[in-house]
């Protein structure tokens, strides 16, 4: 129990710096330690500190890193996210940003094996309220749509047992 109390007080103790560094009360010693947690902490433990931080502060973390507009709290919030939610903010931000990406979208949807290609879709559905294949036909055109498709559809067949 001891052990899993000092953990708590750990994430806390990462929450209170978080809280301070974001209302502009921080100190070095405070940026140092939340560039060591951001550096050095695994998902699961990034999602410990965001339920730690719900619990204290009663605000989603994640939607406050979200909300900010500075280039550390994009980076805090990308690291903290799923690796799936990810990669399908990058390639919304590819395909309908300023200008069209294609090769961030091709280097995500050609690197990742069919698991994170399914989980990828699944994300991508549930955050944009469309299939990411639908975007992928209506921003792209040519050999590198359908190679691009081809990789989507693949998935579903294979069920992770892609490559």
């Amino acid at each position: 129990m001891s052990s899993s109390n000092s953990i708590s007080k750990k994430y806390e103790a990462n929450c209170q710096c978080l809280h301070r560094f974001f209302s502009g009360n921080s100190t070095s010693r405070d940026a140092r330690t939340i560039l060591e947690m951001f550096a050095q902490r695994n998902l699961q433990e990034l999602n410990h500190i965001c339920g730690a931080y719900q619990r204290i502060y009663n605000q989603d973390l994640l939607h406050f890193l979200s909300q900010q507009n500075t280039t550390f709290a994009r980076l805090a919030y990308l690291r903290t996210i799923a690796p799936c939610n990810r990669d399908a903010e990058f390639i919304r931000e590819a395909l309908f940003g300023c200008n069209l990406n294609i090769n961030m979208i091709t280097e995500i949807i050609c690197t990742r094996p069919s698991s994170q290609i399914v989980s990828l879709k699944q994300a991508y559905q549930s955050r944009y309220n469309t299939s990411l294949e639908r975007d992928i036909t209506y921003k792209t055109n040519g050999t590198l749509k359908e190679v691009l498709l081809a990789i989507l559809s693949s998935s579903n067949y294979n069920r992770g047992r892609f490559f």
